[in-house]
């Protein structure tokens, strides 16, 4: 002590340049009066003063300067050893991350290596798998002096799937349509990295593709199908995967049978004989639709002096089809009588003709000397005699013409587009349906007509050969002369026989089935 006024005196002070002894002792020895009083506690090893109410420690707070690395991986599995650098960080201090909503987590297992530097290893599971930071580093020295780094640490945590589920489709599109139209991928990333995406295992639809920067799919599909594939997305050290599935179907049918050939973006599937039309893809509304038209066969004209057969019933429309094999009939035209001796007999009837669910009634066939025309698709024409035509299915054919005199020629028989012309003395058979839709169709050389009715044979010498209806009907025998057989795949009506035994009577025209459906432009 450097003289006597340090402990004399009414403003008592200490001089010179040594130390001052303060009284020493443990926590459990403190002796406490009035505040102001100081001492040195040897268990924390710190002067300490006395407030008036508690001791309280004399110490200079801890720095914290740095954390390295200052990002660690957050995977779920890695292990990183962060090193803390600072001063004054003293022996029995505590550890702790506060995340960004100020929950604390305390590091229980960190090492102090020296007063300026600590180490600990971060997990996932040491700070809520990473996802509430970035956290604040906070060390308490055993005074209560704390140092702290705001935002000191940002564990690099992987990149998150938002939407879609794993394993969901993103949606069915049309072939043709842009990728872009699929649900698209959305994923986040909290440390804010440099996201690549890319397809890890499986394949997108034909022509989509993934932009590797943002994930957006585009491309315009040109495959039908369902495809599977897995989209992987890296921020660079963490990756994450997720299986997505995608179908795309074709809008527009895709079929075989029958003899196909494309005109005016349609294609047409034509049956001159039975068979099966089988559908591999229906499509989509509106080009899932099928047109057809679905013709019987037509019927033999009557024997001698006899009215023409009628045509084959007829009808023009469309469906919707479905992915499956279809049974397609096409009805034989009636066969004509070979016996040249006699008379009263009616002409054989068509057989019908059916597809995609629809049938046609085969053509009636034509009255004889005496006997009426039958009924059917088209009717018959009536014979010599004054026998009446038959009638048709409505929708599908008309009537057949009827013969007012005896000792006439037969009627001609009915058709898709007309009914058949009156005798006596020959009538014509009634015109067929006019489609130009499907004029390329036919192997008749009759156009864009179907389904015409027989002309009716004559009665005399000289009598009138009355011709068929358009679209492929045979004509009327005279005398001493057959009728003509109609033109295969035309479903239309025999010319009727004429006078005297000789002449027979024409045979019906075989049935056809066309369908078509429009084309992948």
């Amino acid at each position: 002590m450097a003289d006597s006024r340090d402990i004399t005196g009414k403003n008592r002070k200490f001089t010179g340049t040594g130390n001052i002894v303060l009284p020493k002792g443990t926590e459990a020895q403190r002796v406490a009066s009035e505040s102001g009083e100081l001492r040195f506690n040897t268990d924390t090893n710190l002067a300490e003063y006395y407030d008036g109410t508690e001791w309280k420690p004399i110490d200079a707070p801890p720095t914290l300067t740095g954390a390295s690395p200052a990002s660690p991986v957050d995977d779920g599995s890695t292990e990183t050893t962060i090193t803390l650098s600072g001063s004054n960080l003293q022996t029995g201090g505590t550890l702790k991350l506060v995340g960004n909503d100020t929950t604390e987590y305390s590091v229980t297992t960190f090492t102090r290596v020296s007063s300026s530097s600590i180490t600990f290893t971060y997990t996932s599971s040491l700070a809520a798998a990473g996802t509430n930071g970035p956290y604040d580093i906070k060390y308490d020295n055993p005074s209560g002096l704390s140092a702290t780094i705001e935002d000191g640490l940002t564990p690099d945590t992987a990149p998150v799937f938002n939407s879609p589920a794993d394993g969901a489709s993103l949606g069915t599109i049309n072939i043709g349509a842009n990728g872009s139209t699929l649900t698209q991928i959305s994923v986040t990333d909290t440390t804010g990295g440099t996201l690549v995406y890319s397809i890890s295992s499986g394949a997108l639809p034909g022509g989509v593709s993934i932009n590797s920067s943002t994930g957006a799919l585009s491309g315009t599909t040109n495959a039908a199908g369902t495809f599977n594939f897995t989209v992987q997305v890296t921020d660079g050290t963490n990756t994450i995967t997720r299986a997505f599935t995608a179908t795309v179907v074709n809008p527009y049918v895709s079929a075989t049978g029958g003899t196909t050939y494309d005109s005016g973006g349609y294609r047409y599937h034509k049956f001159t004989s039975s068979g099966t039309f089988s559908v591999s893809s229906a499509g989509v509304s509106p080009t899932n639709q099928c047109d057809y038209l679905i013709c019987a066969g037509g019927a033999a004209g009557g024997h001698r002096h006899a009215g023409g057969g009628g045509a084959g019933g007829l009808l023009y429309s469309n469906t919707t089809v479905s992915a499956q094999n279809y049974t397609i009939t096409v009805g034989a035209g009636g066969a004509k009588f070979t016996n040249t001796d006699q008379s009263g007999r009616v002409g054989r009837d068509g057989s019908p003709s059916s597809a995609l669910g629809q049938t046609s009634t085969g053509g009636g066939g034509g009255g004889d000397n005496g006997p009426a025309g039958r009924s059917g698709g088209s009717g018959g024409g009536g014979g010599e005699s004054g026998s009446q035509g038959g009638s048709g299915v409505s929708g599908q054919g008309n009537p057949g013409g009827n013969t007012n005199a005896q000792y006439g020629g037969g009627s001609g028989g009915g058709g898709k587009g007309a009914t058949g012309q009156n005798g006596p003395s020959g009538g014509q058979g009634g015109n067929g349906g006019q489609y130009t839709t499907f004029a390329q169709a036919t192997s008749s050389g009759s156009g864009n007509y179907y389904a015409g009715g027989g002309g009716g044979g004559g009665y005399q010498v000289g009598g009138r050969r009355a011709s068929g209806g358009a679209g492929g009907g045979g004509t009327g025998g005279g005398d001493g002369s057959s009728g003509t057989d109609a033109a295969g795949n035309t479903g239309s009506g025999g010319g009727g026989g004429g006078q005297t035994a000789g002449p027979i009577a024409g045979s019906g025209g075989s049935g056809i089935v066309i369908i078509r459906y429009p084309l992948a432009p």
